[in-house]
């Protein structure tokens, strides 16, 4: 028995919400966990498709780093397995894969865990993306992959609840207490995890450049301080991004206005200075916003479906008038986060 994991590639900020905001998309990455593979106890791993080699070593290891801190948090000990990993999703991009990576070990070991133990003592997906935020650092694309959809994430300072507490029907297996170590902790242990409805018609386009933006060097070239000016146009495109998917019946032609930001795209320009012309061409072309997808160097557009083809090929027109190559596709949005299959 096989178990797949398939987990979705994700943006974040989109534009405004710095660090808050993120997006699933479909674009996704599978996990295959084999515990009953011949070579299972020597844990192997054969990683395929987009990057492989780059995967292999550098987001290889949040998978397992996540199958150990579900493996403290939950008490449960994670069988043994042979690991396959079948990459769609570009590194350093902005699309996630960072984030991919950790929601893929955590719901693999969850899987695995379940399928070997038995009964309801196990976290809820809400409770997994405290688990992904203690290892990504912020929640924001860890609570898209793992809800899917459209998300708001804040680091609250209130304490959380508990997880659950063991169950008597467990036996000899390897349960303990639960999460206590979780329960309260840093602000960024508990965030509060917000889903926006999303239209039905709304689906995106993104441009792919060839190149690669580190979020460390996206970060770097951020102010360590803002104008009150600017901190107080932020903060109302943000309101207004979500009054935009809130409103009855939904206001998405605010989203130009909502995702004009000022915290980070101007600064990340100096680095991608291609990406205002990007965003202008996509909007000239009837998207409803658009934005630098996380950290880069994807960039994101809102539209209906009806006008994805339009938006794509102002993307390639402008991409190809300033020499930046790169690829475009329509992108729909992933509901409902990883799917977990079983194959024999």
């Amino acid at each position: 028995m096989r178990i797949r994991v398939k987990v979705p590639a994700s943006s974040a900020n989109l534009g405004c919400g710095f660090d808050a905001f993120g997006l699933a998309l479909a674009l996704y990455t599978d996990f295959i966990f084999d515990a009953e593979a011949p070579d299972a106890a020597s844990m192997p791993l054969v990683v395929r498709g987009e990057g492989a080699e780059r995967l292999q070593e550098e987001k290889a290891g949040l998978v397992y780093d996540a199958i150990k801190v579900y493996q403290r948090a939950t008490g449960y000990r994670v069988p043994a397995f042979k690991l396959e990993m079948e990459s769609r999703i570009p590194l350093s991009r902005g699309l996630g894969s960072s984030a991919t990576a950790i929601i893929g070990g955590l719901v693999g070991a969850d899987a695995l865990c379940r399928r070997a133990y038995g009964g309801v003592n196990f976290p809820t997906r809400e409770q997994l993306v405290r688990l992904a935020t203690e290892i990504e650092g912020h929640p924001d694309n860890v609570a898209a992959t793992l809800l899917g959809g459209l998300t708001l994430a804040v680091s609250a300072p209130a304490a959380a609840p508990s997880f659950f507490t063991a169950s008597s029907e467990h036996g000899d297996n390897p349960a303990v207490e639960g999460m206590r170590n979780l329960d309260g902790g840093p602000a960024w242990r508990n965030p509060v995890i917000v889903s926006l409805p999303v239209p039905a018609d709304l689906t995106t386009v993104v441009f792919i450049p060839n190149f690669e933006m580190s979020t460390k060097a996206a970060r770097a070239v951020l102010p360590a301080n803002l104008s009150l000016q600017d901190a107080a146009h932020n903060s109302s495109r943000t309101a207004l991004f979500v009054a935009a998917f809130t409103a009855p019946n939904g206001k998405l032609e605010w989203l130009a206005e909502a995702m004009n930001d000022r915290l980070h795209q101007p600064y990340r320009s100096q680095i991608f200075p291609q990406l205002p012309i990007l965003i202008d061409a996509a909007q000239q072309a009837g998207a409803f916003g658009a934005a630098l997808s996380g950290a880069g160097s994807t960039v994101l557009a809102f539209t209906c479906r009806e006008k994805a083809g339009a938006v794509r090929d102002a993307f390639f027109r402008v991409a190809g008038e300033s020499g930046l190559h790169g690829r475009a596709e329509q992108l729909e949005i992933a509901p409902g986060g990883p799917s977990v299959g079983y194959e024999i």
